[in-house]
Parts: C-alpha cells; structure tokens; sequence
C-alpha cells in the first residue's frame, strides 16, 4: 500500500561513511522504496532519524484515504534494530 509513495521524516539521520568511503544518508523515502536485502551494505537501505530529542516522525501520504486493520514493517536484517 505505502509501496513508492511520498513519505517525510522530522529529520534525517546523515553523514554515514562506511568502510570504503561511501556517504550515505538515510531519508524517509528509503522506507518505502522496496529494498529490503543489497546483497552486502544493508545498512544504507534503512530510513533514519536523528535522536535529537524532538519526538521524531515518520509519515507516508498514501494518495486516498483506506481503513488500516493492521500494519507490519519490514526491515532489512542490519536495519531491525532501529524500529522503535
């Protein structure tokens, strides 16, 4: 449902430089963009915000409105921890 469709975070968790050099940031359209296994750098494909004390967000405007029963996430293995 959230498949590819526009989503926004209070902040975006920047600036991360892995073991080759690569900058990665993690915004929100990471979430729902599909990607859940790269083969390697997993780490790069989660949505991420700053702990910055300021009740971080995420939201996804999913072009209509629907009745959600449920909901479930999906997380690359290296991005589970970061689901709260």
């Amino acid at each position: 449902m959230a498949y590819e469709k526009t989503s926004w975070q209070s902040n975006v968790f920047g600036g991360y430089v892995d073991f080759v050099g690569n900058d990665y940031d993690r915004p929100a359209s990471n979430a729902v963009d599909g990607s859940l296994h790269d083969g390697h750098q997993e780490f790069y494909l989660c949505s991420e915000t700053r702990d910055d004390g300021h009740d971080p967000w995420w939201t996804v405007d999913l072009g209509q409105v629907y009745t959600v029963h449920n909901v479930s996430i999906a997380a690359p293995h290296n991005c589970r921890h970061f689901i709260h």
